[in-house]
This record gives structure tokens, C-alpha cells and sequence, in this order.
């Protein structure tokens, strides 16, 4: 059976979120814009599915979450 990584959610240390939409290669980012410090990795959340389409409904979520 084959699994896709569908999207994830990368925290980022100086607050900010940026969605990744692998199904179709987008990046949204949440929060602060881009600093010019270092900024690391902070936590990263990711959805895998078995399907790579089933995913659309989910990322919806999460992007009105993050919003918020």
C-alpha cells in the first residue's frame, strides 16, 4: 500500500507557521514575515493519507485554523 505525505505544517522558532502543500507544491506562510535571524525548525506536523487527493478537505482546515 502507498502512503503520500500530503501536506505538513512547519512552526517555525521566531512564531510564525508555514503550510506545505506537497500535492501541489505551494507554501503559505502564517504569522511574522520572513527574518533575516536565523530561524529554525521548530515543530513539524504532517498529514500522510492514502490517497494523494483525499487530502484537499483537511488542508482547507488547517489553513482557516492557522488563520485564526
Amino acid at each position: 500500500m502507498r502512503f503520500y505525505v500530503t501536506n505538513c505544517i512547519l512552526s517555525l522558532s521566531n512564531g510564525s507557521s508555514v503550510l506545505m502543500d506537497t500535492q501541489f507544491g505551494r507554501f503559505q506562510q502564517f504569522g511574522d514575515g520572513p527574518t533575516k535571524e536565523n530561524v529554525t525548525l521548530w515543530r513539524s506536523n504532517c498529514t500522510v493519507s492514502e490517497s494523494s487527493t483525499e487530502n484537499t478537505e483537511k488542508l482547507k482546515e488547517k489553513i482557516k485554523e492557522l488563520e485564526h
